[in-house]
């Protein structure tokens, strides 16, 4: 609907994922898959969970290499548990708590507007860079979200535009931040990851209409990464291991994530991880297996571009293979959470 100018110029001169997939229907989940890259584990995303702290992260890669690592939000990131799941990641917290008054200069029912998350961000870079100090921060913005409020004199809508209005003015934010971000002696050296946490709706008429999952996601900056597009289906759990492959890091995970750039990509089994409040399911470019409660199970060939779902003929497609993979992906993903391997040493 042409809302997102900038952020179609960046998918342009950035490496781009194509095909990318949200693994739930709350930010929680999009949090999760980014900084854990595990599929969904049944039940509450880990981050809400109690046992959800001190745990092995992307951020641990850059904690072991002397960054700064903060968790950067407009509002109160006590909500959803957030503050306490990034700050025993590692992680500095830089929510609404820790800004200056003056800092906030629009504010809506969910704190403050992009713009100043980003100034704030900027900012906190700055002073790192002063320093000396590599910087990872994680950015949770909120101004493409109900109740679409957003200052006055920025794009050419208003909020009686409603939704329009309010991703025309988050897609403005990003641009204004990476042109100010361009003119920081910092710029040169920094990628900018730039990804949803999940679409606006999830609802639909079959057991999970993936068409709803579909989310973009990019890395940028030209004059480190060249343009590309990753055209594989991928998930948001497969983001992070690719930014570490781009950085040329070794290092030590218990991600389920895979890095789409790397020489073996191509042989890398495509598949993604989908779920909703009582069904997880697995993906590939043409089937849909998915697990439910009461160990019961449901396989389709499934037609990414419409979400339409066919019931399987076990005689044309392996189901129980199928069925053994899903399963294994996330009792292992349960089982690692659950046991405590994922606790930070």
């Amino acid at each position: 609907a042409g809302l997102t100018p900038n952020l179609d110029r960046l998918r342009d001169n950035s490496i781009f994922f194509e095909d990318l997939y949200a693994t739930g229907t709350r930010t929680v989940r999009g949090m999760e898959a980014l900084t854990l890259n595990l599929p969904p584990t049944p039940g509450q995303a880990i981050i809400y969970r109690p046992e959800g702290t001190d745990l092995k992260t992307t951020f641990t890669p850059f904690l072991d290499r002397g960054y700064d690592c903060g968790f950067f939000y407009g509002g109160d990131g006590r909500f959803d548990f957030m503050n306490r799941y990034f700050s025993t990641a590692g992680c500095r917290i830089v929510d609404a708590n820790a800004w200056e008054e003056k800092e906030t200069t629009f504010r809506t029912a969910w704190g403050a507007c992009d713009e100043d998350l980003f100034n704030k961000t900027i900012s906190e870079a700055d002073r790192d860079h002063a320093k000396g100090k590599p910087f990872h921060f994680f950015c949770m913005t909120t101004s493409n979200h109900r109740p679409y409020e957003f200052p006055a004199g920025r794009i050419d809508l208003t909020p009686k535009d409603r939704r329009a209005g309010a991703v025309k003015y988050a897609d403005w934010t990003v641009g204004d931040f990476i042109e100010k971000a361009s003119k920081k002696p910092w710029f040169e050296k920094t990628l900018f990851v730039i990804v949803a946490d999940h679409c606006a709706s999830s609802a639909g008429k079959e057991d999970i209409d993936i068409t709803k999952y579909r989310i973009p996601g990019m890395i940028y900056n030209p004059g480190l990464v060249g343009t590309k597009k990753i055209t594989a289906l991928s998930s948001q759990i497969d983001v992070m291991p690719t930014v570490f492959g781009l950085l040329n890091w070794n290092y030590s995970t218990l991600s389920f994530g895979h890095d789409y750039l790397a020489p073996s990509a191509a042989k890398l089994p495509q598949r993604s991880f989908v779920s909703n409040y009582q069904k997880i399911a697995m993906i590939t470019p043409d089937t849909m297996t998915i697990l439910k409660p009461n160990k019961k199970h449901s396989s389709y060939v499934c037609d990414l571009a419409s979400g339409e779902l066919t019931p399987m003929d076990p005689k044309k497609t392996d189901e129980a293979a199928l069925l053994h993979d899903t399963t294994v992906y996330y009792q292992s993903a349960s089982w690692l959470f659950g046991s405590g391997k994922l606790k930070r040493d």
